[in-house]
């Protein structure tokens, strides 16, 4: 499959500062490529213009989900009202490996717009909840307002997923974890666990780093890219 296909924006959502959420509805055929969490492909105002963007949602919809964040080119779809034109591809990359998480304890921990594919992966896992073991995630952002989807934590949760927020830069009110992702690694449960890990590439190889320390082998660590 290849070639560039026109979609249409059916949701924006303004979140703090420079973030937003995106939803975009696509073609079947777009659709069907999307087989795995983790996958991500390119969107943009045109073909010249796009910016590779991971899915925040599962597969088996004709909607796609997004968390952006306004710089360089894709700062354009932020200015995007519904019924906008855009560009996307097909999705690309394996996306993570479900399959060995399967019977086990998984572990999803993210910063920033890292939580789009794992939100992916958690709607994913709440549809067969009884194939994984327990499921922790460690999400971190900057304030409340860093949070796409808030509402949704409850929802994991009766699910069975167990979702926790840690904020860096909390605004009054707060009165969960605070700090960087590193600072509750001990607060995971390691043992016949693997990973799924998202976010910036500096915060990733750090992150590694502290797993390892925790008993976690780099081998049992999956990134999507």
């Amino acid at each position: 499959m290849s070639g560039w296909h026109a979609s249409t924006v059916t949701r924006l959502v303004p979140l703090a500062e420079e973030l937003f959420t995106l939803t975009v509805s696509v073609p079947p055929a777009i659709a069907k490529a999307y087989h795995t969490p983790g996958q991500y492909h390119r969107l943009g105002v045109a073909e010249d213009a796009a910016s590779t963007l991971a899915m925040a949602s599962p597969p088996g919809h004709d909607s796609f989900e997004y968390v952006v964040k306004r710089q360089g080119q894709a700062a354009a779809l932020g200015a995007l009202a519904p019924g906008a034109q855009v560009k996307v591809s097909p999705p690309e990359g394996k996306g993570f490996p479900l399959g060995v998480a399967e019977g086990r304890t998984l572990l999803l921990i993210a910063a920033g717009t890292g939580v789009a594919p794992l939100r992916a992966v958690l709607k994913h896992v709440a549809r067969r909840r009884q194939a994984y073991g327990k499921v922790v995630a460690l999400f971190g952002l900057r304030t409340q307002g860093h949070l796409p989807w808030p509402e949704e934590v409850e929802h994991l949760a009766a699910e069975g997923l167990d979702v926790r927020v840690s904020l860096s830069a909390p605004l009054p009110g707060w009165t969960g974890r605070v700090g960087r992702v590193h600072a509750h690694l001990a607060e995971l449960p390691v043992d016949d666990a693997v990973a799924f890990v998202a976010g910036p590439q500096a915060m990733l190889a750090e992150l590694g780093a502290g797993l390892a320390l925790r008993g976690l082998p780099a081998e049992r660590v999956y990134r999507n890219y």
